[in-house]
């Protein structure tokens, strides 16, 4: 039984029917060993480039697609060029390590690609140690049907594969480490190093392994449109977490992350952006998240299990809290073409354990207000103090419980025990619960369901 909303609410959508995954890459044509071409252990890292980039070349003109073979052992190399109708295949053993830190080592130069691969059980190698910076390592942008499947992408000194403005991409079996890098600076990750980038449309992500002390996938939705995006059985560990920004200027439209496990991440699920200008993590209220569902998570020892975030450049000190409610216009503000909208996001069997705190829920005070439609079904966190939640409507919180330290102040003093929610309209929340309304001025309308209903 539960408390019903005052305002009729918005009807649910039909469920969308499952996204097909995206077509895989073909090659049936030859293979081209690098070490044909001249390519060697120990020689120059111009000669190899030139070496793996002439047994590109050579696959790219191959009518049935080529794959290109690194063997076995360490090859040095500077920036080599993808091209179509290729699969880079790294052999066990194999190591593609960046002769010059700091730059790009696999990209496509902005060219268009189709039918394209990166696969093999074998090691890409950033090479960086211990000073952060440069160029992104693999950088891949404007593909169509492409698959990063089973290597290693490591020792990054910036965000390790990027994928940008591309469409039916699968990456299956990826695992993003930086032991080197670790070994190298006492057991501390480099700055900027994010672990899958990526926007454009039909993406699966899946089965990878992901630890790189920052964000460990990100939709790029501040420079690039994001749509029907999986992400499934992942395994994230240091880092910020799966994360959906910062900025949403260019829009997220249909985005399903499940049966993921997360382990001592910063943040768990973020979806992160500013109301300021679009280049510098700004919404779009023309172009709002919308349509993303998280299910089947299991958080522990995440510090923020869930952060949807409206200041994301403000220094990322979520600065809103119980004490500090005039940081929000006292009335509400026009919204505009920055402000960001995050529409019917839906939460379902999350469970987070050993967290810091409850969660971080922003919604700016805009007319209109510019979280419309939250949704949580058996969502349980354990925490060590309270989740916030500001400004929105449409929001259902009947199947959200939060448990606290007996000792924190909203322990059992809300309408959901363990939760701090200010300027909500059109909320549902459990029952038995009072109807008493606590917070610094903030409304909830709430009232009984008909008997019918209940």
């Amino acid at each position: 039984m539960v408390f019903g909303v005052l305002a009729v609410a918005v009807c649910c959508a039909l469920a969308k029917p499952a996204l097909a995954d995206p077509p895989l890459p073909v090659f049936t044509g030859g293979t081209y060993n690098i070490t044909t071409y001249g390519a060697a252990t120990g020689n120059s890292a111009t000669t190899n480039t030139t070496d793996i980039q002439a047994a590109i070349n050579a696959a790219t003109a191959d009518p049935n697609g080529g794959t290109v073979e690194i063997p076995s052992g360490i090859f040095l190399s500077n920036q080599i060029n993808l091209k179509s109708n290729v699969n880079l295949q790294l052999d066990s053993g194999a190591v593609l390590r960046d002769n010059s830190f700091g730059s790009t080592l696999i990209s496509n130069n902005g060219a268009s690609l189709s039918n394209v691969e990166i696969s093999g059980t074998g090691i890409i190698d950033g090479n960086a140690l211990t000073t952060a910076g440069g160029s992104k390592l693999i950088n891949l942008t404007k593909c169509s049907t492409l698959e990063v499947k089973d290597v290693s992408v490591e020792n990054a000194g910036n965000e390790h594969l990027v994928v940008e403005t591309s469409n039916n991409v699968t990456i299956n079996n990826v695992t993003i480490a930086d032991p080197r890098t670790l070994a190298a600076n006492n057991g501390n990750y480099l700055s900027n190093t994010d672990g899958i980038d990526y926007n454009g449309s039909n993406f699966l992500i899946e089965n990878c392994n992901i630890n790189d002390g920052d964000d460990d996938i990100v939709a790029k939705s501040g420079s690039g449109a994001v749509s029907n995006i999986v992400i499934k059985n992942d395994t994230i560990g240091a880092g910020h977490g799966i994360s959906i920004g910062g900025g949403t200027s260019k829009g997220v439209n249909g985005m399903t992350i499940t049966n993921c496990t997360l382990t001592g991440t910063t943040n768990g699920l973020r979806i992160k952006a500013n109301d300021g200008n679009n280049s510098n993590g700004g919404g779009g209220a023309a172009t709002p998240l919308q349509n993303v569902s998280y299910s089947g998570i299991t958080m522990t020892n995440v510090t923020n299990p869930i952060v949807i975030e409206s200041f994301y450049n403000g220094g990322d000190t979520f600065a809103p809290s119980p004490t500090s409610a005039s940081f929000y216009p006292a009335t509400p503000t026009a919204a505009d073409a920055y402000t960001p909208f995050y529409e019917n996001v839906s939460f379902s069997g999350i469970t987070a354990t050993g967290s810091t705190n409850g969660g971080i829920i922003q919604g700016l005070n805009t007319n209109p207000l510019s979280i419309n439609g939250l949704t949580f079904t058996n969502v349980n966190i354990t925490a060590g103090s309270y989740m916030e939640m500001w400004y929105g409507t449409n929001i259902n919180v009947a199947g959200l419980t939060v448990k606290v330290p007996s000792t924190d102040p909203y322990y059992s003093a809300s309408p959901v025990s363990g939760v701090y929610m200010y300027g909500l309209t059109n909320t549902t929340v459990p029952e038995p619960t009072s109807l008493g309304i606590l917070g610094l001025g903030g409304l909830l309308f709430i009232r009984r369901k008909p008997r019918a209903d209940r």
